[in-house]
């Protein structure tokens, strides 16, 4: 049987799937760009150099995760380093 509705009445059933669906979608780009920028980060020093001149706050939260995960201050140690004999900063 067709189900009739007032004119003017909204489908919230469509309306939540769509918003689920862009939600979705959202959370899997932001997923899919944060591990491409720790990607960089992770395998090129340049890259950590640039975010060291430009986005201190993004190489300090990856140095930070870092350091949780592994215990040691190794990596940042050897980039400002390598950093200062070079004189990049």
């Amino acid at each position: 049987m067709l189900v009739k509705r007032p004119a003017g009445a909204l489908n919230w059933k469509r309306y939540a799937k769509r918003f689920v669906g862009i939600a979705i979608v959202g959370e899997l780009a932001s997923l899919g760009f944060t591990y491409f920028v720790w990607n960089k980060l992770n395998t090129d020093q340049e890259v950590r150099l640039y975010a060291y001149k430009n986005y201190k706050i993004v190489l300090d939260g990856y140095y930070m995760i870092g350091e949780k995960l592994s215990g040691s201050t190794e990596q940042r140690d050897t980039d400002l380093s390598v950093w200062r004999s070079q004189n990049k900063i």
